[in-house]
């Protein structure tokens, strides 16, 4: 189990720095009877030969990264403590300190091609360091961008083959992912979307022709909406500016009992 927290700072219109911190606690259990031994009457091992055992172990996860929409950095250490936070049937000395090193990029090459190139570098006590690379190409069929894949309308199908270029501890072997994810409450995700990404904070927002306040526009649930656009342009309602118009529109099945404007 892992308590965590994370914060961001704001570095530039683009740029975010994030700090991540994670409680780790860890339990395991030691099962002597299927224990074997390569030299007779080991004392450390015929203590607990024949039974159970069972240790708790906590420690702390560290992690920073730099992230931006086309590339990031980041470093995280898991174990910093080397698990010396212990108690129960102590059966192992330590837990190894490892560190992970990633990066990543991706740009659109053209309006239907993206490339997307990303890195991971992980050192662990008592392994050979690992250094991953992969590189993708996001291509566009039908109506979205898929890797191998296709999407239709909030579903997403894909599928994933990798293949180790040199022999490796981790990842000896091919390994295939399939994988199918889908999106829920789409059209609330994109009246969010569009206030976060495009919409000033000064926005005038008209539901079906009608100017609505902000407070009031959280009374209106996410399947009620059938569209959603942005016009920036400096309005004028009631004497005060907005630099923007969001124009939601309702579907028909709905009653339209807007608030009634002061």
């Amino acid at each position: 189990m892992v308590l965590s927290y994370s914060t961001r700072v704001q570095i530039s219109k683009s740029a975010q720095l994030r700090l991540g911190a994670g409680l780790n606690i860890n339990s395991v259990r030691l099962d002597g009877t299927q224990l074997t031994t390569e030299q007779a009457n080991d004392p450390t091992v015929m203590q607990y030969f024949g039974g159970f055992a069972k240790m708790n172990i906590l420690d702390l996860n560290l992690g920073l990264s730099l992230t931006h929409p086309n590339y990031y950095v980041s470093y995280g250490v898991h174990n910093v403590n080397q698990g010396r936070m212990s108690s129960g049937d102590i059966f192992m000395e330590k837990k190894p300190m490892v560190g992970i090193a990633q990066a990543g990029y991706r740009n659109s090459l053209t309006p239907n091609l993206d490339v997307i190139v990303n890195g991971m570098w992980r050192t662990q006590s008592n392994l050979p360091a690992n250094i991953e690379l992969n590189t993708k190409l996001y291509f566009t069929i039908l109506s979205g961008s898929e890797e191998l894949g296709f999407l239709m309308k909030s579903m997403r199908l894909g599928y994933v083959y990798e293949r180790p270029m040199l022999k490796s501890y981790l990842l000896p072997n091919t390994t295939h992912e399939l994988m199918l994810s889908i999106g829920l409450f789409t059209k609330a995700q994109e009246v969010k979307k569009t206030q976060e990404s495009s919409v000033p904070e000064n926005v005038a927002y008209i539901v079906d022709g009608k100017f609505m306040k902000d407070s009031d526009l959280s009374k209106i649930t996410a399947d009620q909406i059938e569209s959603v656009n942005v016009i920036k342009r400096d309005t004028l309602i009631d004497n005060r500016r907005y630099d923007a118009q969001l124009f939601v529109r309702l579907k028909k099945i709905y009653p339209k009992e807007l608030p009634k404007k002061d």
